[in-house]
Formats: C-alpha cells, sequence, structure tokens
C-alpha cells in the first residue's frame, strides 16, 4: 500500500482518482534548536521523512485537508515520544462523539494494562512503536484524500475496546 508511482508532480492527479486536494503538513520535533515546519502542498517525501524525525525524537507530525473545505477528514496527527506514538483523526462531522478518533492496535488483542504516555495513562493498545504504521495512514491520506483503510483501526474516544484486569 504505497502509492509513489501514482505522484505527477507537485500537485495530485486524476492518476490517484482526485482533484484539487490541497495538503498541508506541520513537523514540529522535539528537541533543543527545533522549530516547527509547516508546508503548503507538501511533497510525501517531506512527510516521511518528518514521520521518522519525529518517531526518533518525539514532537508532531499533522496532514491536514485544506481543500476541499468539506473533505470529511479533517487532519491526521501523530503524536510521539522517541520510540512510541498515537495518531488521532479529526473529521467534519457535527456529532460530538465522532469527531476525533484515536488509532488502536488492529485485532482482539487483549487488554495489557496502561502505559504512561509522557504525564497520562494510555490503554496499551492505543500507543504504537512501529513507524510503518503511521507511514501507511499518512500516505493512504495524502494519496487519496481519505482514509478507507486506516479507519477500521480507528475508534472514537467514545468507543474504546473493552478492557478487563
Amino acid at each position: 500500500m504505497y502509492w509513489e508511482d501514482d505522484w505527477c508532480g507537485d500537485e495530485l492527479c486524476w492518476c490517484v482518482g482526485i482533484k484539487n486536494v490541497v495538503h498541508s503538513v506541520m513537523v514540529l520535533v522535539d528537541g533543543p534548536g527545533e522549530c516547527a515546519v509547516h508546508t503548503e502542498k507538501p511533497v510525501w517525501e517531506r512527510i516521511s521523512a518528518g514521520i521518522d524525525r519525529v518517531f526518533a525524537r518525539g514532537g508532531r507530525v499533522t496532514l491536514e485537508i485544506r481543500k476541499p473545505a468539506d473533505s470529511y477528514i479533517r487532519y491526521l496527527g501523530m503524536e510521539a515520544l522517541p520510540g512510541q506514538y498515537r495518531l488521532l483523526v479529526s473529521n467534519n462531522t457535527t456529532e460530538h462523539r465522532e469527531g476525533l478518533y484515536e488509532w488502536w492496535e488492529p485485532g482482539d488483542a487483549p487488554y495489557r494494562g496502561v502505559l504512561y504516555y509522557g504525564d497520562d495513562a494510555f490503554d496499551a493498545r492505543k500507543v504504537c512503536n512501529d513507524p510503518w504504521v503511521a507511514k501507511l495512514a499518512f500516505a493512504e491520506l495524502f494519496w487519496t484524500g481519505d482514509l478507507a483503510v486506516s479507519v477500521p483501526t480507528m475508534r472514537s474516544w467514545w468507543d474504546p475496546k473493552r478492557w478487563e484486569e
């Protein structure tokens, strides 16, 4: 699921099935001397490199759909500590409980307890340590303008997976 061959210039073309989609990406790497880098109409390589840097050092990557304004997905965000991260998806819905989704480990993995991510405790199934999961989700949104394949691994904050201790 890597669409590099579908790229045809500095904008998405008919070859990927969408037209007039405009993205922006914000990469913020944690650490001294680092600053946020915001890019309108980014190329995939910039997004991929941002994911790698943020995964290694911590920080944030946000890919936003700027146009069309009525796109269902507003943005995909990666919030990382070194070697681990969470993925969040914001969408354009009027339903309060459906506006923000977060990545969960796929399948029916049993509850493994909480993982402290910074100062916050999260179900360990909501924190990922494989950068390819993020790259696949970001690539899907970048190349198609949607998250049809990645959405089944996302859940609303009000619809968590079952847990038992």
